[in-house]
């Protein structure tokens, strides 16, 4: 059995896995719509679009991703996990000109210091980022020491601009920002996303771009109560409730079959986990059919 780490935040080079590779082809791939194979790094980057595509409705992308995720972790060492964030989120960040018009807007802006907690990921969860394709100067993780068990901030509930406190102040932690690096820290743990400076001589064609996956995981199952988030909100929303964490994936198959093996293992949890688990499915994929 894999020991748990004693310190985080941490981060791994996994360039060299093969499901590092696979997650990286998979990805860049839909971002692209033809295979990469072949491509020079200046063909790939003339290729890739600068804007935001969604990902996340093609299930089965995100069940090779998700696989190829599985398959990196399990050769790393980490916290045991028992449920695991699915869709993952697939983030195209990039420099730009209305960077800094969009940058801190949101109350809940990811470019300002935060824990996840503070916004309702649960207690025991764990963030990841996997950097899969970076340009110099594009976007990149900032990350700060996890908070101490007594903290008063671990108490904090609200949104990101409204800290009591400078969090800048805390010890810093490099994560580099290079494709194949995959970061892991608990969610009391204060982090950012930089948007280095922007060169106005520069195009939106030219602005350095980031493409990353981002992911939680939770210690315990996911129909487990928590003090920042409630079984009544399961289904709330596809992916800021509980319902987004699934059973840790132990098998492969199809959508269809991962909801089965959800269902089966939401049913011996209790009445209450397998009716919230339907509610989520019947709520945000109606498509696949449960009876």
């Amino acid at each position: 059995m894999i020991s748990e780490v004693a310190q985080y935040p941490v981060f791994y080079d996994v360039s060299g896995h093969e499901g590092f590779r696979e997650v990286r082809q998979a990805t860049l791939e839909s971002l692209i719509g033809r295979s990469i194979a072949r491509m020079s790094e200046r063909e790939l980057r003339a290729s890739l679009p600068r804007l935001q595509i969604e990902l996340r409705r093609d299930t089965d992308l995100m069940l090779r991703v998700e696989s190829s995720l599985v398959s990196i972790l399990s050769r790393i060492p980490h916290t045991p996990y028992r449920a695991l964030q699915f869709p993952v989120n697939v983030r195209m960040l990039r420099n730009g000109p209305k960077v800094e018009e969009r940058s801190n807007r949101s109350e809940y802006s990811t470019e300002l210091l935060h824990c996840d907690a503070w916004s309702g990921a649960p207690s025991d969860s764990f963030n990841h980022l996997l950097y899969v394709y970076t340009e110099p100067s594009c976007p990149y993780l900032e990350m700060y020491e996890t908070l101490d068990s007594n903290d008063p901030l671990r108490q904090y509930v609200g949104d990101y601009s409204g800290v009591p406190e400078s969090l800048s102040l805390r010890r810093k932690v490099d994560i580099p920002c290079v494709e194949g690096v995959l970061a892991i820290w608990p969610t009391y743990s204060p982090h950012r996303t930089v948007v280095p400076a922007w060169s106005p001589n520069l195009s939106t064609e030219d602005a350095p771009m980031r493409v990353s996956i981002d992911f939680r995981t939770r210690k315990s199952s996911p129909y487990e109560h928590d003090s920042n988030s409630s079984m009544a909100t399961f289904a709330n929303t596809k992916m800021n409730s509980l319902g987004v964490y699934w059973t840790y994936p132990t098998e492969s198959g199809t959508f269809t079959d991962k909801i089965r093996r959800e269902l089966e293992a939401a049913r011996r949890v209790g009445r209450e986990a397998y009716e919230a688990r339907r509610h989520y499915i019947e709520r945000f994929f109606s498509e696949v059919p449960l009876d």
